[in-house]
């Protein structure tokens, strides 16, 4: 087998030392590139014509393909509104030579290392520069497809030590469940108003990708997933049922999301300001500690109405007596009567304050302690005949 062919096999460039593995000899290789059937690289490498062309930019400048371009070369899905440019990674201190013109290198050290005859730096690195070089919404596309290509774990991905505040942002926003880079672009801009979306939420025996508060489905319709005739008759019926059930029902198509989203948002947002709608956006969790909030602030005001008013003044002039030292007369037992209040003696003369020294009650609170936690103000509030 000759040098070239073997180079065709090998996808149009390889390091001199794979070539010297395959028993093409220093000789050889020079006798092939004075024929002109390769070319040698920096010394480092040996191309054909048919070379991609990333890589071989990439083996001229001594670095890899990196961020977007390496995106494209593993099959991410990228935003048509990202520029197509050749993107580089370099060290730090690398030399400028061979760099082409156009090319945007990105001066970093790698997170995750690769081999030394490698042309495309690892995942991680790809998906950090994406997170630096695009803006938020397009990082994230890119994000969530590479989660989707590559099968990643979020887990896996939050831990990494990211180093930049960009990519761990997009660590912590990316999500698994987004069948398409359109689903992406919507829900990042319809979470942006304060709305609950869910996705893939299964309805009528099918999911669907967006549910927004309780009753709005949307539908993102790609080409890859919706172009058949098939999938539009089983589309068609889908959202029959999900109308006879009391749903909205919404479809975009990719031109409509990528070039007229404003049509697509105010369209949305009519949809989104009936009541109906939008009234179990906020999640139950939040709407269940309001409503526990509301019934505890209640209890503590009904416990405090209960006082009929001459308690309350009689308690008043107790707690002054009792910040002085004069608390209860002759004893602390039950049954003692309030020192220095002849009117609520004369009225309550066997209802004396059960609560513990150092308890705040409602009505004596300004001659007892106040506890650190609303159980113990309950607590202590139960234990005092006062209110009875």
């Amino acid at each position: 087998m000759e040098l070239r062919e073997w180079l065709i096999l090998q996808g149009g460039i390889a390091a001199r030392t794979a070539a010297g593995d395959a028993g093409f000899d220093v000789r050889r290789v020079r006798d092939a590139a004075r024929a002109g059937d390769v070319e040698i690289v920096r010394r480092r490498w040996i191309a054909t014509g048919d070379a991609p062309p990333d890589d071989l930019a990439a083996a001229r400048a001594g670095g890899v393909v990196a961020c977007v371009s390496a995106a494209r070369r593993r099959g991410w899905w990228i935003p048509p509104t990202v520029e197509e440019r050749l993107h580089l990674r370099l060290a730090p201190k690398a030399a400028r030579d061979g760099i082409g013109e156009g090319t945007l290198v990105h001066w970093t050290r790698a997170i995750v290392p690769v081999a030394r005859d490698a042309l495309l730096e690892s995942v991680e690195d790809t998906l950090a520069h994406v997170a630096r070089c695009l803006g938020t919404e397009e990082a994230l596309v890119v994000w969530e497809s590479a989660i989707r290509t590559e099968r990643l774990d979020l887990d896996a991905l939050r831990r990494v030590r990211w180093p930049s505040l960009a990519a761990r942002a997009c660590a912590d926003a990316a999500g698994s469940q987004a069948d398409s880079g359109l689903e992406t672009m919507v829900v990042s801009r319809v979470r942006g108003w304060g709305v609950l979306v869910r996705q893939q939420v299964v309805i009528a025996g099918r999911p669907v990708d967006l549910l927004i508060g309780a009753r709005l489905v949307t539908q993102c319709d790609g080409w890859q997933f919706h172009s058949s005739s098939a999938q539009r008759s089983a589309d068609i019926a889908h959202d029959a049922e999900l109308r006879l059930r009391g749903y909205t029902v919404l479809r975009f198509s990719y031109a409509q999301i990528v070039h007229d989203w404003p049509l697509v948002e105010r369209t949305l947002q009519r949809a989104i300001a009936p009541a109906s709608t939008y009234s179990d956006s906020r999640p139950a969790r939040e709407t269940r500690r309001n409503a526990s909030f509301s019934e505890h602030r209640g209890r503590m005001f009904r416990v405090t109405r209960r006082i009929p008013s001459s308690a309350r003044g009689a308690a008043r002039t107790h707690g002054a007596a009792r910040t002085r030292g004069g608390a209860h007369a002759g004893q602390r037992g039950r049954g003692a009567a309030h020192a220095g209040t002849p009117g609520a003696a004369s009225d309550r003369a066997d209802d004396g304050c059960h609560a513990p020294a150092g308890t705040w009650h409602p009505a004596f609170g300004q001659g007892r302690a106040r506890p650190a936690t609303p159980a113990t103000r309950r607590a202590a509030a139960r234990t005092c005949r006062c209110r009875r």
